[in-house]
């Protein structure tokens, strides 16, 4: 399953910062290299979600009457990078 990824790329003097979807369970370096070829030189990534914009008190309240088992997985990601659920 592909997820939205932050990805910044080096190449010989640039940096770009781009979003992509990749599949996280397949390895990075070479869906980045399908894309661009040998041309970059370095990579780092980051897996984004789509509810990091909302505050801690309505990603709980949506995370209690979702009834969907993969958003609640992803909110409940979300919700232990901020410090709980540990």
């Amino acid at each position: 399953m592909k997820t939205e990824c932050q990805v910044n790329l080096f190449f010989a003097n640039q940096f770009m910062q781009v979003t992509l979807y990749l599949d996280i369970n397949e390895p990075i370096e070479q869906q980045l290299k399908a894309i661009y070829g040998d041309k970059i030189d370095d990579f780092t990534w980051k897996e984004t979600t789509p509810y990091t914009e909302f505050s801690t008190n309505q990603l709980f309240s949506m995370f209690n009457k979702s009834q969907d088992y993969k958003r609640k997985g992803q909110m409940k990601i979300e919700l232990r990078g901020r410090g709980f659920f540990e």
